[in-house]
């Protein structure tokens, strides 16, 4: 994952960087994989300009975006932010042990955030 958010989508996607991790991915990976870009947009609906000061919004869509993948997949290679994810324990929601999420008050929690 990264953001474009100072670049535009070819200069992000194509980083020397990223090329070495397409690569990795594409060594140890079995099955196709995909590239999917989300473009910020206007309210008139026109792709938003880079920003050298950036974008907070993006940063904030970044972060939840990789907690979402981090949670799916442990072995995530994007590890930018992903310390903290890693260190923080909420049973029955986040890094959590089978079975710690039985309780009452998690199952409200649960239900409450809709997971």
């Amino acid at each position: 994952m990264g953001r474009a958010e100072r670049q535009a989508f070819k200069h992000e996607c194509f980083a020397l960087h990223k090329i070495l991790q397409y690569n990795d991915a594409l060594q140890t990976v079995a099955g196709p994989l995909r590239l999917i870009l989300l473009a910020k947009t206007t309210p008139k609906k026109r792709f938003a300009k880079t920003s050298q000061r950036g974008h907070r919004d993006i940063r904030f869509l970044e972060n939840i975006l990789i907690g979402s993948a981090l949670r799916r997949n442990p072995k995530l290679q994007n590890i930018k932010g992903t310390k903290l994810l890693k260190e923080m324990r909420v049973p029955g929601v986040l890094n959590s042990g089978r079975g710690q999420g039985r309780s009452k008050v998690i199952q409200e929690l649960k239900k409450a955030l809709g997971i």
